[in-house]
């Protein structure tokens, strides 16, 4: 299915507990199947088309947008960001110990 092919729709009434979920976007299928497996008392999946898409039945009380929160990172802050993750990063996967030993 091509990009401009995909479709998310949310329904619900004012008085309604639930709303009803449809998406031929993988992102979103993905999403709601992870959902239904973790709360699969709440969430039901009604339909899973032949085409990949989703119908689902989820609270009404989930629904939220929010627009992403542009930040102003001066040049000074995003180079202590990108040392925090450069040190993060090798503390995961195990490069730093000789940092660690000058730390102490």
């Amino acid at each position: 299915m091509e990009q401009t092919e995909r479709e998310t729709a949310v329904s619900f009434m004012a008085e309604d507990e639930y709303m009803t979920f449809y998406s031929s976007d993988i992102k979103w299928i993905r999403f709601v199947n992870r959902l239904a497996e973790e709360y699969s008392d709440i969430i039901k999946v009604k339909i899973d088309n032949f085409d990949g898409s989703v119908y689902a039945k989820l609270p009404k009380s989930w629904f939220k947008i929010k627009p992403k929160v542009k930040k102003n990172i001066s040049d000074e802050e995003r180079v202590l960001m990108r040392g925090r993750l450069e040190l993060g990063r090798a503390r995961r996967w195990g490069e730093n110990d000789e940092d660690e030993e000058n730390e102490e």
